[in-house]
């Protein structure tokens, strides 16, 4: 397994918002032709950089009822979508994440590519099988999960 870098840059708060407003402003105006892969600094024992795969996630606001999107890496493993709702290791889950635990019903923008799915949190020995998976292969998140107490819940999307 590679070893973790523990140097993982962390955005406050609101450098993560401008962030986020730049990266989905940028790949819906391309559709996906900017934005929807990002080079990633590599942990111990990986490329200087690794590319990373980010869609959009089109979710419904659980307060205001609205639309909102966001840009997230998705990771595939057996021909299934993941998303990790790691919020930078924050004490609390993502907005995105508390909105589609209210309305699982999602859409999915890969690129270009528009799609709708529900997305499924995952439990028990999934969840387990899945993280160890994840952690393997991208070791960062080990990283989050050692700098929260909650558990970083991961995200299967299924497509329709």
């Amino acid at each position: 397994m590679a070893r973790p870098n523990q140097s993982y840059f962390t955005p406050s708060p609101g450098l993560l918002r401008w962030i986020t407003k730049t990266h989905l402003a940028l790949y819906e105006a391309t559709d996906g032709l900017l934005g929807a892969v990002i080079a990633q600094r590599g942990e111990a024992g990986h490329r200087a950089l690794r590319a990373m795969q980010v869609l959009l996630l089109g979710t419904t606001g659980r307060k205001s009822g609205l639309p909102r999107k966001t840009p997230l890496p998705y990771f595939q493993y057996d021909e299934r979508l993941y998303v990790i709702a790691s919020n930078g290791a924050s004490p609390r889950n993502p907005d995105w994440y508390e909105n589609l635990v209210a309305n699982p019903e999602v859409t999915v923008q890969i690129a270009g590519a528009k799609l709708r799915a529900t997305a499924v949190p995952l439990e028990g020995e999934a969840y387990a099988t899945l993280w160890a998976r994840h952690v393997e292969a991208w070791p960062r998140w080990g990283v989050y999960q050692s700098r929260t107490a909650r558990k970083i819940p991961v995200v299967e999307l299924r497509l329709r």
